[in-house]
């Protein structure tokens, strides 16, 4: 079973913090989360910065994975700016979201980052991808 959750973590059961991690009272007894089978996915912040046409865009989206975050990312892209691209193009681009050859790989020599492109409209859309630390 997996639970997502950002920011709070909603249990049915009485919690403590056992110093050694979240316990969950079952019965008589306190057990961890991982020994009742539960695995939390905590949401994370990924920062977009997309290269077309000219200019630069910035966006951030909250999800479980990069894989998500992208989908995030492509799915709620404000594209109407670019009048000259059809909306078929933009479809397409969806499409290459899910192509195992176009997945985002890792920027040498940084962490958490990302870069990978796409073929949108006959031009070159550069997409950079910062897994971001919340609060700074």
């Amino acid at each position: 079973r997996f639970m997502e959750i950002a920011p709070l973590v909603v249990v049915t059961s009485p919690i403590i913090y056992a110093g050694t991690g979240l316990r969950v009272k079952r019965g008589s007894s306190y057990h961890s989360l991982c020994e009742m089978g539960v695995h939390l996915k905590v949401k994370e912040l990924f920062t977009f910065l997309v290269d077309f046409d000219g200019g630069t865009f910035i966006s951030q989206h909250q999800a479980g994975s990069l894989s998500a975050a992208i989908l995030s990312w492509a799915e709620t892209f404000d594209f109407s700016v670019f009048t000259d691209v059809s909306k078929k193009d933009w479809s397409n681009l969806i499409a290459q979201v899910h192509e195992p050859d176009k997945q985002p790989v890792a920027v040498n020599g940084l962490k958490n980052t990302w870069c990978v492109s796409y073929l949108v409209g006959g031009r070159i859309l550069i997409v950079h991808i910062v897994n971001t630390v919340e609060g700074t």
